[in-house]
């Protein structure tokens, strides 16, 4: 039973990772429309997650950038994270899918990568205060993105020439993937604390 446990693991890691992230992104999305429903209730109103001056949602929430045509951007999170969490089941299901459908699940992975991305800049350089619920939206896109690149390097669901397609699946199946995401979250914090290293 226990190796069986560790097979399917082993075999869906990537799968797993991309879920539990979605879960994460999901409940950070829906967080932060119930705080923004309550800021149009109670315009004044202190949200749990103000924790000091450089992480405080109420200031993010009320601001500008917070919302598309009156829309928060939240809204978008609740919709987009169930639909990651259906192709991490598609991924544990079936490895091997169509380049259309591969397409069509990394371009709005990674829509989301750099709009999660654009905001956290946002909020370091324009805002001046981090979200904390936005971090771990930011966190979560970011994840979930590499997590769909790599998957279907490994699977070669791009449609990339051979013998190129099996050198990048041996690469990137020995975790050459890991230290680009590594590397990715150390520099974006760098750059997104740096304004407030220098203040």
């Amino acid at each position: 039973m226990f190796q069986t446990f560790k097979k399917f693991i082993y075999q869906n890691y990537i799968a797993i990772f991309i879920f539990i992230f979605a879960v994460l992104g999901f409940v950070a999305a829906f967080t932060l429309s119930l705080d923004k429903l309550d800021i149009l209730k109670n315009p004044d109103q202190a949200l749990p997650c103000n924790v000091n001056s450089v992480f405080n949602c109420g200031i993010v929430m009320r601001s500008k950038y917070a919302e598309f045509n009156g829309i928060p951007w939240s809204f978008l999170g609740i919709a987009g994270y169930p639909a990651v969490m259906l192709l991490a089941l598609v991924y544990i299901e079936k490895k091997k899918l169509s380049i259309w459908l591969t397409w069509l699940t990394t371009l709005p992975a990674f829509g989301a990568f750099v709009l999660s991305t654009y905001f956290m800049f946002v909020s370091a350089y324009l805002i001046g205060v981090f979200c904390p619920w936005c971090i771990a939206s930011a966190i979560s896109s970011t994840v979930i993105f590499f997590g769909v690149i790599t998957h279907n390097l490994i699977h070669k669901n791009y449609g990339i020439k051979e013998p190129l397609a099996g050198f990048i699946s041996r690469k990137t199946e020995l975790g050459f993937a890991i230290p680009f995401v590594v590397i990715w979250f150390i520099l974006m914090g760098i750059l997104e604390y740096l304004p407030f290293w220098i203040n």
